[in-house]
């Protein structure tokens, strides 16, 4: 019987799982990284919020889908000071309560959007 890590029983699906977790961090990087190349456009929404959109085109990159790319930020106050934040987000036995709240923020950003 194989040991379980973190959800991951092979040590090929691991390695797998640590591709895929580099490649969406060099996928984020490169993102949100302006440049003459990938400007941000400011986008105010209905309710006067500012949301910043950034759109390129995939036509050979392996790692994500071909086509439009489109990524659209918006920053979020918390009134909390960051150590408390991280803290928060550190913490494995509040994981429920952290992936329940990206879960409500998603449905605020869409509601927020739309």
């Amino acid at each position: 019987m194989t040991k379980c890590y973190l959800g991951v029983a092979t040590l090929a699906g691991r390695k797998s799982i640590l591709k895929l977790a580099q490649r969406m961090t060099s996928s984020f990087c490169h993102a949100i990284g302006a440049s003459s190349f990938h400007t941000w456009t400011k986008v105010t929404s209905k309710n006067g919020e500012d949301i910043r959109i950034s759109s390129r085109k995939n036509l050979n990159d392996p790692g994500e889908p071909l086509g439009l790319i489109l990524c659209a930020v918006c920053s979020v106050w918390l009134p909390v000071s960051q150590n408390v934040l991280f803290d928060f987000l550190r913490d494995e036995t509040r994981r429920n309560e952290v992936l329940f709240l990206m879960f409500l923020s998603i449905f605020w950003l869409i509601n927020r959007l739309a």
